[in-house]
């Protein structure tokens, strides 16, 4: 792939410095309506639609509870490529604050992160990132104020989520990751369904060197629905971080779109292909 902007490649490989098909879809195209609260909220959703069943009687659902004893290093299994000075466009999509953004991808970089039976490695494309607040899933019992999943597809329409869970950035913590408070920088002009507005230059190295650390993964479901399953996780043991008046901003449009937790570690274990 041809790179306009300047490129900032995470290999990760592995070193001595390093100790059922889904189908993506825009996040509103489905008439059906759901919602996070009242009798459309998400312990009804499986009964809205014969689309949604899976999410009331499917086998592997996100989100879960997770723990970082079972983090493995996110540079053995994943390889980040994206723009140091990429762009990228904000949409309220009703339930979301969603990012498309050119020339982001994913590739494999064992067995160990890709679906059952899926090559290895293989490339995806990044189809979009968004927000849900607060975090959908839990970290050693702790969820945190937001948290973003960024989608990828392959050519086959099989996807791979990273998610990063987001704090609020304080003294004791960590300053305000520029590359939120640039995707945020515009959030003003998106405040109703369907409004979109530029990010300001996105630099995917921050993104890329948390992902070098330790990441959770598990075969799970899209956390909205039709909640579809077959889809791979990777969840980072790392947080990032937001100021609290962005967070205000954010939290102000999005109101809660969490999806409640649907297992635990301990029963992905159980039967786990990783």
């Amino acid at each position: 792939m041809k790179f306009s902007a300047p490129f900032f490649s995470f290999l990760g490989l592995a070193s001595a410095a390093c100790h059922h098909n889904t189908h993506l879809y825009s996040r509103q195209s489905n008439p059906t309506s759901y919602s996070y609260y009242g009798p459309n909220g998400p312990l009804n959703w499986g009964s809205l639609s014969p689309d949604y069943a899976v999410c009331n009687s499917g086998t592997e659902q996100s989100p879960i509870a997770l723990k970082t004893s079972s983090a493995k290093p996110g540079c053995e299994r994943l390889r980040f490529h994206g723009p140091t000075n990429g762009s990228g466009t904000l949409e309220n999509s009703k339930d979301t604050l969603q990012v498309t953004s050119p020339d982001v991808s994913l590739v494999v970089a064992s067995a160990n992160g890709a679906l059952p039976g899926s090559p290895d490695p293989r490339k995806l494309t990044l189809a979009q990132f968004h927000f849900h607040t607060p975090s959908e899933h839990f970290i050693d019992g702790m969820n945190k104020p937001l948290e973003v999943h960024f989608v990828f597809q392959d050519e086959q329409s099989r996807l791979t989520v990273v998610g990063i869970l987001i704090d609020y950035a304080t003294k004791k913590t960590s300053p305000p990751s520029t590359f939120l408070e640039n995707v945020f920088a515009n959030v003003d002009q998106v405040t109703e369904d369907g409004m979109t507005a530029p990010t300001m230059e996105l630099n995917y190295s921050e993104i890329a060197g948390l992902l070098q650390g330790p990441i959770m993964q598990y075969a799970g479901s899209l956390t909205t629905p039709p909640c579809s399953e077959g889809v791979s996780w990777n969840v980072a043991s790392e947080l990032l971080y937001v100021s609290q008046q962005t967070y205000a901003k954010v939290k102000n449009i999005m109101r809660y779109n969490a999806r409640f937790i649907q297992g635990t570690q301990e029963e992905v274990d159980a039967g786990a292909a990783y």
